[in-house]
């Protein structure tokens, strides 16, 4: 069990918490000296001998595309590696590693490919085995006219590959396509698309996704601040990516309309030399400590200018701390939230926490499917030695020595108390239920 908190279908109570995103750290950049790299670009992968690759497409001064690779030891630092292949007015969609079938094909590259005579997008697939020498399968299309930007991610609650892309060249949405085989796929069903708590005439251009442990996380695209009037919504403008998240890789909400990844900010000034308008996540990375970590590339051009001028776009890495996408915030006078009821399985609690204060909780519920929740003796606040720090798993101790282990097979509600800081999930061996599921499972009915 993995309690985050993007919506308060996990919560019983919550009082003096305001929920905010997390604060991705840039901490790389990346530039080969001779390729633009203002559009969505940067697919890392681990090797087999522990290095990781870098795919990424650049754009030469003779407005030519070519992809290329780069190296590194620590997944951060990257050096140039070698030229892969040209892309002859055709865009990098996604880049995916599929271990379940033919070695030969451990690698996919979706490919869109322009038809501009015909206004047309083919979605072509390459495969490889090593991410340098790529094989077209030729009769296999991915898509009928979708255009980047889009994600993939393996499906474990479906047992497939999920596509996250627009339905067509210049729709801006997002729906999901599923495959098994990479031969076959399933009809386009939509699944997300700005709406009236965006920006008024935001677009959503698209969502770069992928699996965090039993939920699956999106970054919807967010295009606004282009050149207003009666005509397409191109010319300037600004991206920022935001946060979306699914339990079955189908069905998408969103998260606050506050921006997850900005160029817009002191931080990336500092880091780049300049503001990106433009900000593309484009692959994700679990590092060895659990922090998050986001492969993407920025533009110091607008829209609009940044695919019809050489520039300066750069490649960069962002730093998520773990569970760190949304947390609930206390100020100084305090906060409280506790959670529905657990069916606990044994163990202890994790809590990942940035707190001035903060104590824990245990409470049971009994009864039937409107049950009461009653103290356990020995597992109050006043009973929780405070926590104060920063810790991804931190693991509450109580006075009375007594454990969280003790409790198996009850239900419990957890209550976590805080003071300047955050929390951003509760982790443990439990399965969180609502309240007539938590009354089968205390009367033994399931």
């Amino acid at each position: 069990m993995k309690i985050l908190f993007f919506d308060d279908s996990v919560s019983f109570r919550r009082e003096g918490l305001t929920r905010v995103s997390g604060r991705p750290e840039l901490i790389a950049t990346y530039r080969d000296g001779h390729s633009d790299t203002s559009w969505s670009t940067g697919h890392v992968f681990r090797l087999d001998d522990g290095r990781f690759r870098m795919l990424y497409q650049g754009r030469q001064k003779d407005k030519t595309d070519r992809l290329y690779s780069a190296i590194s030891i620590d997944g951060i630092r990257f050096e140039p590696e070698t030229e892969v292949m040209q892309t002859f007015d055709a865009e990098v969609a996604a880049i995916v590693e599929d271990k379940l079938n033919a070695p030969e094909e451990r690698y996919k590259l979706l490919l869109c490919e322009y038809g501009k005579l015909h206004m047309l997008v083919r979605g072509s697939l390459f495969v490889s085995s090593d991410l340098i020498h790529w094989e077209r399968l030729e009769g296999v299309t991915w898509n009928n006219g979708s255009e980047p930007i889009t994600g993939v991610f393996y499906n474990t609650k479906k047992d497939c590959f999920t596509i996250t892309m627009r339905p067509d060249w210049g729709v801006r949405m997002v729906g999901v396509r599923e495959t098994r085989d990479w031969r076959n796929y399933t009809d386009y069903q939509p699944c997300l698309r700005s709406d009236a708590l965006d920006q008024p005439l935001d677009e959503l251009y698209g969502m770069p996704a992928f699996r965090y442990g039993d939920k699956y996380i999106g970054l919807p695209l967010i295009y606004r601040n282009f050149e207003a009037g009666n005509h397409s919504k191109y010319w300037l403008g600004t991206i920022e990516a935001f946060l979306a998240y699914s339990d079955d890789g189908r069905y998408w909400l969103r998260s606050l309309r506050t921006p997850f990844l900005s160029g817009l900010n002191e931080e990336t000034r500092k880091a780049t030399g300049a503001f990106r308008p433009l900000v593309w996540p484009s692959s994700f990375r679990i590092d060895d400590d659990g922090s998050i970590l986001i492969y993407g590339s920025a533009s110091e051009r607008e829209h609009g200018p940044a695919f019809s001028e050489f520039g300066d776009g750069c490649i960069c890495v962002w730093r998520v701390r773990p569970d760190g996408f949304i947390a609930l915030e206390a100020g100084s006078d305090g906060g409280i939230v506790s959670t529905r009821e657990v069916a606990w399985l044994g163990g202890e609690l994790s809590v990942n926490i940035m707190a001035k204060r903060a104590t824990l909780a245990v409470y049971e519920s009994t009864g039937g499917v409107l049950p009461d929740v009653n103290p356990i003796p020995g597992f109050g606040h006043n009973d929780c030695v405070p926590f104060s720090g920063d810790a991804v798993n931190w693991t509450p101790a109580f006075s009375s020595g007594r454990k969280i282990d003790e409790l198996k097979g009850r239900t419990l509600v957890f209550e976590l108390s805080l003071s300047d800081g955050r929390v951003y999930s509760l982790s443990g061996d439990g399965e969180l239920l609502f309240n007539v599921a938590a009354a089968r499972v205390r009367e033994k009915k399931v």
